[in-house]
């Protein structure tokens, strides 16, 4: 591994705070999670967010510098008792252990089990209607631990649930509840004697919403997890594997590693810094498109200072510089949108604009600016003096800087 590139990107991740809103383009979803004996990948195509456990942090490189083991999946494989146990349908199969009997069909739906599909208790699906499906699985506690899903395919209904085989009963568990209703299992893992369960809602074939399921090993309790309690953010849970007693969470917005008994970490992209020094741009758009723009350079980033980001377009990414800058807007403009240009966040229903006029090298430069604070100096004949702190760079310059986020500016 390149430990120069690592290190050289840790110490952002130690100094600098980021602000947390909703979700933008830039704030990255790692749909990969990987690790060896030292340390955690979280992994998107171009960029690995590697975890240092001794200072708890991560270090964002490019994803092709590094050598990034498989990702992990939800697995539908669990040895226990030196028997490797599968799935089909409804139907534990086992090769291997001390027995020579390999499938074990699920016992059918209890009635308390049926009544949890959305309408049940009102009406109750026919028997031939129902289906039951096993996975993903694993082994703990003397038990073989998989997903459930129980459907009725006549009215396109269906919930999830935790199922368990208990070998030396030879006996099958389940649980379900309706607050489940319409998730399916996702992932499924073990520790501090609980069994997690993750659950995922899919709307026209897209991830809608995760849910994650706390049941207890000793006498089958079943709690949620309550992530946005535990400063979690996001609500798609696009990945999850645990790192011995580790908890490693990706949602569409951060990254989340959680030890037992502990709060959990959670990074996110909300700030891009340039591994090098590189030039920030005024871009001036023609006919308000930023698909047709001039740029001009204006001021130097310097390598390793990260930036909030405020938008992109067309590889570009407006950032909030370092320096502070002073320039001109046309009065009528200014005052017809004083309140919006003195928010960090525009909220226009389309990109919209501020042009601002700045003085360089005795020239006056043109540049357009969005969701950025543009303070009041003074009034002067013909026009506004203003300030402001952005810039525009180009997206090959900047990386992302992985942070644990903080109270955003515009809730300050």
């Amino acid at each position: 591994m390149h430990r120069s590139i690592v290190l050289r990107f840790l110490a952002l991740a130690l100094l600098f705070p980021a602000y947390l809103q909703a979700s933008e383009p830039w704030l990255l979803s790692f749909p990969d999670i990987s690790y060896d004996e030292k340390f955690v990948y979280f992994s998107t195509e171009k960029w690995t967010a590697v975890y240092l456990s001794p200072v708890r942090n991560l270090a964002t490189v490019p994803r092709d510098s590094l050598e990034v083991p498989a990702a992990e999946r939800p697995s539908m494989r669990a040895e226990l008792w030196g028997a490797m146990y599968g799935a089909a349908g409804s139907t534990l199969i086992t090769v291997g252990g001390f027995t020579e009997e390999n499938l074990r069909p699920l016992p059918p739906p209890t009635r308390e089990a049926i009544e949890c599909l959305p309408d049940a208790r009102a009406r109750l699906p026919r028997e031939d209607a129902l289906t039951e499906t096993i996975g993903p699985l694993v082994a703990r506690y003397d038990k073989v631990w998989f997903g459930l899903v129980l459907r009725d395919t006549l009215n396109n209904t269906e919930v999830s649930g935790v199922g368990w085989y208990d070998p030396a009963l030879d006996r099958f568990g389940r649980l379900y509840s309706p607050a489940l209703a319409r998730y399916r299992p996702f992932w499924i893992g073990a520790r501090d004697d609980s069994i997690l369960l993750v659950v995922n809602r899919y709307q026209e074939g897209e991830l809608s919403s995760s849910r994650m399921i706390a049941v207890s090993a000793a006498n089958g309790g079943m709690n949620e997890v309550n992530l946005p309690a535990e400063g979690i953010l996001g609500h798609k849970i696009v990945a999850a594997a645990l790192w011995g007693d580790t908890l490693l969470l990706s949602t569409e917005r951060a990254a989340v590693v959680w030890k037992p008994r502990r709060s959990p970490l959670v990074w996110e992209s909300r700030s891009y810094a340039a591994p090098k020094n590189c030039w920030l741009y005024l871009k001036k758009f023609r006919d308000k498109s930023p698909a047709k723009s001039d740029s001009v350079r204006f001021q130097i980033l310097r390598s390793n200072t990260p930036c909030d980001v405020r938008a992109i377009h067309d590889g570009w990414i407006e950032i909030v510089a370092p320096e502070g800058v002073e320039g001109y807007m046309d009065p009528t403009e200014f005052y017809a949108h004083e309140k919006r240009w003195q928010s960090w966040r525009w909220d226009c229903n389309s990109a919209c604009f501020a042009r601002i006029q700045i003085p360089m090298e005795g020239k006056m430069m043109e540049g357009d600016f969005t969701n950025i604070m543009i303070w009041h100096l003074s009034d002067e004949i013909g026009r506004v003096k203003v300030g402001f702190q952005a810039a525009w760079a180009r997206s090959e310059d900047l990386a992302p800087v992985m942070m644990i986020p903080v109270q955003s500016r515009e809730e300050k």
